[in-house]
Protein backbone atom coordinates (compact mmCIF):
# COMPACT_ATOMS: atom_id res chain seq x y z
CA UNK A 1 0.00 0.00 0.00
CA UNK A 2 1.12 3.55 -0.74
CA UNK A 3 1.01 6.23 1.90
CA UNK A 4 0.65 9.85 0.83
CA UNK A 5 3.09 12.23 2.50
CA UNK A 6 2.22 15.92 2.36
CA UNK A 7 4.54 18.58 1.04
CA UNK A 8 4.93 20.33 4.44
CA UNK A 9 6.21 17.09 6.01
CA UNK A 10 8.64 16.51 3.15
CA UNK A 11 9.96 20.06 3.42
CA UNK A 12 10.40 19.63 7.18
CA UNK A 13 12.28 16.36 6.71
CA UNK A 14 14.48 17.76 3.94
CA UNK A 15 15.34 20.89 5.91
CA UNK A 16 16.02 19.19 9.26
CA UNK A 17 19.64 18.30 9.96
CA UNK A 18 20.11 14.68 8.88
CA UNK A 19 21.46 13.53 12.25
CA UNK A 20 18.42 14.95 14.04
CA UNK A 21 15.82 13.10 11.97
CA UNK A 22 13.63 10.66 13.86
CA UNK A 23 13.44 7.09 12.60
CA UNK A 24 10.09 7.85 10.95
CA UNK A 25 11.46 10.98 9.29
CA UNK A 26 14.51 9.05 8.08
CA UNK A 27 12.20 6.48 6.48
CA UNK A 28 10.26 9.30 4.79
CA UNK A 29 13.45 10.85 3.39
CA UNK A 30 14.71 7.47 2.19
CA UNK A 31 11.38 6.70 0.51
CA UNK A 32 11.24 10.10 -1.22
CA UNK A 33 14.83 9.90 -2.44
CA UNK A 34 14.25 6.38 -3.74
CA UNK A 35 10.90 7.09 -5.41
CA UNK A 36 11.98 10.47 -6.80
CA UNK A 37 15.74 10.42 -7.50
CA UNK A 38 15.50 13.92 -9.02
CA UNK A 39 15.07 15.25 -5.45
CA UNK A 40 18.51 14.02 -4.38
CA UNK A 41 20.33 17.25 -5.39
CA UNK A 42 17.74 19.32 -3.52
CA UNK A 43 18.20 17.25 -0.37
CA UNK A 44 21.99 17.37 -0.67
CA UNK A 45 21.92 21.13 -1.21
CA UNK A 46 19.67 21.73 1.81
CA UNK A 47 21.88 19.59 4.04
CA UNK A 48 25.14 21.19 2.89
CA UNK A 49 23.61 24.67 3.18
CA UNK A 50 22.50 23.99 6.76
CA UNK A 51 25.91 22.59 7.66
CA UNK A 52 27.85 25.53 6.21
CA UNK A 53 25.56 28.13 7.73
CA UNK A 54 25.38 26.58 11.21
CA UNK A 55 29.17 26.11 11.25
CA UNK A 56 29.58 29.75 10.10
CA UNK A 57 31.83 28.49 7.31
CA UNK A 58 31.90 31.21 4.66
CA UNK A 59 34.45 29.44 2.46
CA UNK A 60 32.45 26.22 2.59
CA UNK A 61 29.32 28.15 1.72
CA UNK A 62 30.99 29.82 -1.28
CA UNK A 63 32.26 26.43 -2.46
CA UNK A 64 28.72 25.07 -2.10
CA UNK A 65 27.37 27.88 -4.29
CA UNK A 66 29.95 27.28 -7.01
CA UNK A 67 29.53 23.48 -6.88
CA UNK A 68 25.75 23.64 -7.34
CA UNK A 69 25.93 26.19 -10.18
CA UNK A 70 26.28 23.19 -12.51
CA UNK A 71 23.14 21.54 -11.12
CA UNK A 72 20.16 21.55 -13.47
CA UNK A 73 17.44 22.07 -10.85
CA UNK A 74 15.36 25.19 -11.43
CA UNK A 75 14.73 25.86 -7.72
CA UNK A 76 18.41 25.61 -6.83
CA UNK A 77 19.35 27.87 -9.73
CA UNK A 78 16.82 30.49 -8.62
CA UNK A 79 18.17 30.35 -5.07
CA UNK A 80 21.77 30.64 -6.29
CA UNK A 81 20.86 33.62 -8.46
CA UNK A 82 19.43 35.42 -5.44
CA UNK A 83 22.44 34.50 -3.29
CA UNK A 84 24.83 35.84 -5.92
CA UNK A 85 22.83 39.07 -6.29
CA UNK A 86 22.97 39.58 -2.52
CA UNK A 87 26.44 38.13 -1.97
CA UNK A 88 27.73 41.04 0.12
CA UNK A 89 24.81 40.74 2.53
CA UNK A 90 25.28 36.97 2.71
CA UNK A 91 28.98 37.40 3.48
CA UNK A 92 28.10 39.92 6.20
CA UNK A 93 25.74 37.37 7.78
CA UNK A 94 28.69 34.99 8.10
CA UNK A 95 31.22 37.56 9.26
CA UNK A 96 29.26 39.64 11.78
CA UNK A 97 27.44 38.42 14.86
CA UNK A 98 25.04 41.34 15.23
CA UNK A 99 21.70 41.62 13.50
CA UNK A 100 18.50 43.67 13.53
CA UNK A 101 16.11 40.97 14.71
CA UNK A 102 15.23 42.75 17.98
CA UNK A 103 14.45 45.98 16.16
CA UNK A 104 12.46 44.15 13.46
CA UNK A 105 10.43 42.42 16.17
CA UNK A 106 9.54 45.76 17.74
CA UNK A 107 8.60 47.23 14.36
CA UNK A 108 6.29 44.26 13.67
CA UNK A 109 4.73 44.66 17.13
CA UNK A 110 4.10 48.37 16.57
CA UNK A 111 2.57 47.77 13.13
CA UNK A 112 0.27 45.13 14.59
CA UNK A 113 -0.91 47.47 17.35
CA UNK A 114 -1.46 50.24 14.81
CA UNK A 115 -3.53 47.95 12.56
CA UNK A 116 -5.60 46.66 15.46
CA UNK A 117 -6.39 50.14 16.75
CA UNK A 118 -6.85 51.94 13.43
CA UNK A 119 -9.87 54.25 13.62
CA UNK A 120 -10.87 53.02 17.07
CA UNK A 121 -8.83 54.99 19.55
CA UNK A 122 -7.20 58.25 20.39
CA UNK A 123 -3.48 58.96 20.28
CA UNK A 124 -3.35 58.79 24.09
CA UNK A 125 -4.78 55.25 24.11
CA UNK A 126 -2.42 54.20 21.30
CA UNK A 127 0.51 55.52 23.35
CA UNK A 128 -0.60 53.52 26.42
CA UNK A 129 -1.02 50.38 24.32
CA UNK A 130 2.46 50.73 22.81
CA UNK A 131 4.11 51.29 26.18
CA UNK A 132 2.17 48.48 27.92
CA UNK A 133 4.17 45.22 28.15
CA UNK A 134 1.60 42.60 29.14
Amino acid sequence: DTKIIGRPKIITCFWKIHEKLSTREQRIVDAILKAFPETQPVYAFAQLFRTAFSAIDLQGFLKLLSFFEREDVKEIQRFLKTMNEELEAVKAAFLYTFNTSIVEGQINRLKLIKRLMYGRASLALLEKRVLYRG
